[in-house]
C-alpha cells in the first residue's frame, strides 16, 4: 500500500515515524510524508527522529513533500492536522485522493469525517482518534510524552472487512490499532 501521512507534527510524527521506520523505502508499504517548512527541510536532510518513552528511532519516508501533486493517488491518507486546518489541507490533498483511497483522520473530533468527505470529494472516508501526547521538539524531532498510543479507526457505516489490511499494517509497525465497527460511538466517547 502507498500510505500518505499528512501533517508530521506530534501525532503524525509519532504514527508516521513508526510506519516509516517499520517500512523503509523498498518495503511492501510505501510511506510518504506531507508536511512543510522547517519540519520538511529537516526530514529531507536527516529523516525524522522520534523519541518515545521506550525507544529512539530515525525514520526515512519514501517521499517527504509539501506538494501532494508529487504523490499520485495514494491507497491510504492519514490526516494528523489540527482541526482548524483540516478543510484547507484536505483541499490541497485532492490530487492524491482517488475513489479507492481510504481516508483516516486522527484528530480527536467527531465531525472530521464529514469535513474530509466534503473537501476531498472522493475516497472512502473513515473516522478515527488517537490517545497520545506528543509534540515537535525541534525541526525533524518529535517527542512522545504520554498517552496509551492507541488509535481507533473505522467506517461510520460499521463495515470492517475492507479495512483489515490497514489495521494489520498498523500492527506490523508496532502501533496499537483497533478497527472499530462502532467508530461513531468511539469518537463521541
Amino acid at each position: 500500500m502507498r500510505v500518505a501521512v499528512v501533517g508530521i507534527g506530534g501525532v503524525g510524527g509519532y504514527y508516521g515515524g513508526k510506519l516509516a521506520s517499520s517500512f523503509p523505502p523498498g518495503s511492501e508499504h510505501e510511506i510518504v510524508f506531507v508536511c512543510r517548512g522547517p519540519q520538511l527541510d529537516a526530514i529531507r536532510s536527516g529523516g525524522l527522529r522520534l523519541y518515545t518513552r521506550d525507544a529512539e528511532l530515525v525514520a526515512h519516508p519514501a517521499i517527504a513533500t509539501d506538494r501532494p501533486t508529487d504523490l499520485g493517488v495514494v491507497d491510504v491518507a492519514i490526516f494528523a492536522v489540527k482541526g482548524y486546518s483540516l478543510a484547507e489541507v484536505a483541499r490541497t490533498m485532492r490530487p492524491a485522493a482517488g475513489p479507492g483511497t481510504v481516508i483516516i483522520p486522527l484528530g480527536n473530533g467527531v465531525d472530521n469525517d464529514a469535513t474530509l468527505g466534503r473537501e476531498l470529494i472522493t475516497g472512502r472516508v473513515l473516522n478515527g482518534l488517537a490517545y497520545i501526547s506528543s509534540h515537535i521538539e525541534a525541526p525533524g524531532v518529535v517527542r512522545q510524552t504520554g498517552g496509551s498510543l492507541k488509535i481507533v479507526f473505522g467506517s461510520p457505516g460499521g463495515e470492517t472487512e475492507p479495512y483489515r489490511a490497514i489495521a494489520e499494517m498498523f500492527k506490523s509497525a508496532g502501533i496499537d490499532a483497533e478497527l472499530s465497527g462502532h467508530i461513531l460511538r468511539d469518537v463521541w466517547t
